[in-house]
């Protein structure tokens, strides 16, 4: 790392009296954003901050993130911008805000979405949080006919989404020098290394808590860190699978899964 290089260390009593300009785009290390954010991700009762409480009171009074409802009152795009704002108050300190879009691509696909740097969808493009320019657009394809049933769709498109969130706040927020960000125990290569790894284990853990969220969402943490070792043709850090609840068996079927994806390419 050159000399001259320096990362912003995070203030986290300013993130408690609400101050998310505390974090600097493109300023951190990303390990110290992951660290803030599990922290934050464990509040509870008293000890959430005043935007995390008033988030929480109105994801449990508004019917708008009622996800047992079956019938249109509120399109797919509505409910998840309410998601997005909700997900980026309690986890990422109100962060994201005017720097990152949504983008529903009603075009089905394999994937079920992605996150990308200053893009721009003219076919369907939908702008959520604020008017600012944004840094990052997470596109959400539709799975409608994949899933009929709306209550499992949105479920699937609330963890897709909460999935890229966690992409977007590093691209934003994390340093993006090579040398920063491509470790195994940074971001990795392709993004879903040990600090990727952090902050979806600790979020997912909070939104799928009975007494908090209790959403059910899979955001396909194995998966995505046999995608990582495969890319890198990395050896599976066993001694660190237990702090994740991450199998050896299971990542190292997908790192099998990935190898041979990427040999037919």
């Amino acid at each position: 790392m050159p000399q001259n290089h320096r990362h912003i260390r995070i203030k986290g009593y300013r993130l408690l009296g609400g101050n998310p300009d505390s974090i600097h785009e493109g300023r951190h290390r990303a390990s110290h954003l992951a660290e803030k954010v599990a922290i934050f991700s464990k509040f509870r009762g008293s000890h959430l901050t005043p935007s995390q409480k008033m988030a929480l009171d109105e994801y449990r009074k508004d019917d708008l993130y009622d996800l047992a409802s079956h019938t249109k009152k509120y399109p797919d795009l509505q409910v998840l911008g309410a998601y997005f704002r909700l997900f980026d108050i309690l986890f990422f300190f109100g962060r994201l805000k005017g720097l990152c879009e949504i983008v529903f691509d009603p075009t089905p696909a394999d994937r079920t979405g992605y996150t990308s740097r200053n893009i721009r969808n003219k076919s369907l493009l939908t702008q959520i949080t604020g008017k600012k320019r944004y840094n990052v657009s997470i596109i959400i394809y539709s799975r409608e006919k994949a899933i009929p049933n709306r209550t499992n769709r949105l479920r699937q498109y609330i963890g897709t989404l909460l999935y890229e969130i966690c992409h977007a706040f590093f691209q934003i927020c994390a340093c993006d020098m090579d040398f920063c960000k491509e470790p195994l125990q940074e971001r990795g290569i392709t993004g879903h290394g040990f600090t990727w790894q952090d902050v979806a284990y600790a979020v997912e853990k909070t939104v799928n808590d009975k007494d908090f969220l209790n959403l059910g969402l899979n955001l396909r943490r194995g998966p995505s860190f046999g995608k990582e070792l495969a890319a890198i043709e990395g050896q599976i850090p066993k001694g660190d699978l237990p702090k994740w609840e991450l199998c050896v068996e299971d990542v190292d079927q997908w790192i099998e899964h990935y190898q041979a994806k990427n040999k037919r390419r």
